[in-house]
């Protein structure tokens, strides 16, 4: 993803585009890259990147396997990888990631909850050089 705009690369090969001008009430689902410009009260699914664009306003729970967030959720963020806020980021709701990044000026009101690995260890392993840590 790009980290210098609130939008997924177009090299990021984007599937699903919803605008400024629409919204969506239901539930969004994708196998594929999303971005979101808009308006979606729902439930929102992609096994890939999800973007939300400044202008987004969205009521929904989200999965997704990464996201950058620069706009509003109003519920819970369930991200398998990474999840990165922005400056202009506002979530209500409960974020469950691996690694997170928030950029100064980003509001978070609600519980984050982080697992390094697959065991939910973010500790290093005793067979980790120290290189590796």
């Amino acid at each position: 993803m790009n980290k210098d705009k609130e939008r997924l690369d177009v090299s990021d090969g984007v599937d699903t585009i919803v605008s400024r001008q629409v919204k969506v009430e239901g539930d969004l689902i994708s196998e594929g890259n999303v971005q979101i410009d808009g308006e979606i009260k729902g439930t929102i699914s992609t096994r890939q990147n999800l973007g939300i664009g400044e202008s987004a306003k969205i009521e929904a729970d989200i999965k997704a396997k990464n996201a950058m967030v620069a706009g509003e959720i109003k519920g819970n963020l369930d991200i398998t990888e990474s999840l990165e806020l922005t400056e202009t980021a506002k979530i209500y709701g409960n974020i469950k990631t691996k690694v997170l990044a928030v950029a100064a000026g980003a509001i978070l009101q609600g519980n984050c909850q982080m697992a390094g690995s697959a065991n939910g260890s973010n500790k290093p392993s005793a067979n980790q050089s120290q290189a590796e840590k």
